[in-house]
């Protein structure tokens, strides 16, 4: 094929469709290009660009490869009878490499074999993609990128968290993974209100980024602990540094409107990949160092060191990692259903998902057993995703049954599971008033502001939404003003044993009659004798969930939703 093949007609159409396309003989080296690729290739004269050569040095020096190398590549084929198709993208420099001008160029073509079955010439399409390269950059940043404090998602610190222990490995040196916990973050947001604590955060954040060296990373890993990667760190060099940053923050100097506000951090640290050879080792490491400096109010600080005993604790927490990952890949997440009934009639309105792993033997486990290390490893939001999906399956099969089903903290952060759930709404629009989706009152204490959108977002596909575990947050009764929920559920705590306690009867008869003046609904949860049912629905509660009710049985079925679907679950 030549260029000149190229007719009058099909070139107009390449340049009305913003294209260009070539014909380039390998083995001379000329190309031949139609009309208009100048114009695409930002030079001035597509005659500077006759020969492959001076195309191929137009190559950005950040091309992981030129298309002269990307064609050569395909001769490795043992015998290539006809053409082969290549597609790639790249960036040029049209002003020289010295210039900050660059043009990124998405090119498809084949290359056609000659007699020695190598690469003779080969004809390609090119079209300038900037403005898409510059979306797709933008998607990778902001997946990448935490939106309060611009450091990294955690996402995107776990992954260079296992980059910096391969390199430590390759090159045999030691780097340190820290987890830096902001203490007291609900009291201030209770006390200041919430842009104040995120400024703080920002602020922390930002300090402690400048007393990094320019190879080590910090990012965000939850509401209140960020993580820091020490790229290259000696172990007897990592408490000098602990020590630097623990200071730092001390030394600044933040008042929330004059009102000078106490800043302490804890700092776990583990040194890489000395006590820890993977990612999910060092975050879980660093965590427990945490955890133990937590306990201990007189060091700001702990190191991990590895023992039996530790390594021991950590071996059984990597045994329930790969229990969620199993779970996750071969199907054993299920969930058993508990129902939450009329306070008036006892009539069951509707049933909470709660969510189980069924274990290689058949024994179940409960969240109690794993919960915990999910969020610690960023697994809850896959978790939560499957159980969405679950529960959505099971809506579809039983047309008759309300659901319930429980989102983290950590997974209202991610798009994810608003994408399952919108693309549901519009598969079946009648799903969406039957499930009820619950968040929990500490996600909205972190961020009231995305907490509202995101209740406005599934309120605006149908789905109805409830605060989880009310109370349990000791958050002021005004932020009911600011969520529009159609439901809130009380925490058990004020629950048990009610009619024997005086302060908790005040609590929850005085939320019954705020909850009734907004008009949300409410659900007392774990009510476990009559005594209490009684007093609660002569206060108006409208829901009542516990044992009294009802305790939680083992979903079984995939088919039509019946009684004896259902079996004791084994948990309670």
């Amino acid at each position: 094929m030549k260029m000149n093949f190229v007719n009058k007609d099909v070139q107009e159409l390449l340049q009305l469709a913003d294209l260009a396309s070539y014909d380039w003989n390998i083995g001379t080296d000329k190309m031949l290009w139609s009309p208009g690729a100048s114009e695409i290739l930002g030079v001035k004269t597509i005659d500077s660009l006759s020969l492959g050569r001076n195309y191929i040095a137009l190559f950005d020096e950040s091309n992981i490869r030129t298309l002269y190398d990307h064609i050569l590549n395909h001769t490795r084929a043992p015998s290539v009878k006809s053409s082969v198709r290549y597609e790639l993208t790249y960036a040029l420099c049209p002003l020289g490499h010295d210039q900050k001008t660059r043009i990124w160029i998405e090119d498809s073509g084949r290359w056609f074999p000659g007699p020695n079955n190598k690469p003779a010439h080969a004809c390609g399409l090119i079209r300038q993609v900037n403005a898409r390269h510059e979306r797709e950059q933008r998607l990778i940043y902001l997946n990448q990128t935490d939106k309060l404090t611009g450091k990294l998602s955690r996402q995107a610190l776990t992954s260079a968290l296992c980059a910096a222990i391969d390199r430590a490995k390759s090159n045999n040196f030691t780097a340190a993974f820290l987890i830096i916990s902001v203490n007291n973050l609900e009291l201030i947001n209770q006390s200041y209100g919430f842009n104040i604590a995120d400024n703080m955060l920002r602020k922390i954040a930002t300090q402690l980024h400048r007393k990094l060296r320019t190879t080590d990373l910090i990012g965000r890993c939850s509401g209140n602990k960020f993580g820091i990667i020490l790229s290259e760190c000696h172990p007897p060099d990592l408490e000098i540094v602990i020590k630097r940053l623990i200071k730092t923050i001390s030394d600044m100097e933040i008042s929330m409107e004059a009102i000078p506000v106490a800043r302490m951090i804890s700092v776990g640290a583990v040194l890489i990949p000395t006590d820890a050879d993977t990612d999910e080792n060092a975050l879980i490491s660093a965590q427990d160092a945490l955890d133990q400096c937590k306990k201990t109010s007189s060091v700001p600080y702990v190191i991990y060191r590895g023992d039996k005993k530790r390594e021991s604790v950590r071996q059984k927490n990597l045994k329930i990692i790969n229990l969620i990952t199993m779970a996750l890949n071969e199907g054993n997440l299920t969930y058993s259903l508990q129902p939450i009934v009329n306070a008036r009639n006892k009539k069951i309105i509707m049933y909470e998902c709660l969510m189980r792993i069924r274990q290689m033997d058949g024994t179940i486990l409960n969240t109690d057993s794993f919960l915990k290390h999910a969020e610690t490893l960023g697994l809850i939001g896959a978790l939560d995703c499957r159980m969405i999906e679950l529960a959505i399956s099971n809506l579809i099969q039983n047309p008759d049954i309300n659901l319930t089903v429980n989102v983290s903290i950590e997974t209202t952060s991610h798009r994810t599971w608003i994408d399952i759930l919108e693309t549901q709404a519009q598969h079946h629009p009648d799903l969406a008033r039957r499930l009820t989706i619950e968040i929990t009152e500490t996600t909205f204490i972190h961020d009231i502001k995305h907490t509202q959108y995101l209740i406005a977002t599934l309120r605006a596909l149908g789905y109805k939404v409830a605060i989880d575990d009310f109370g349990a947050g000791y958050t002021s009764f005004r932020n009911l003003k600011l969520l529009n929920v159609d439901l809130v559920k009380i925490d058990g705590s004020f629950i048990k044993g009610l009619s024997n306690d005086l302060d908790n009867q005040v609590y929850v008869r005085s939320f019954i009659d705020l909850a009734r003046h907004f008009n949300i609904l409410t659900v007392a949860e774990c009510v476990e004798t009559e005594e209490d049912a009684t007093l609660l629905k002569i206060w108006g509660i409208d829901y009542l969930q516990g044992y009294l009710s009802g305790r939680p049985e083992l979903y079984q079925g995939n088919g039509v939703h019946h009684p004896c679907m259902l079996i004791p679950d084994p948990m309670h």
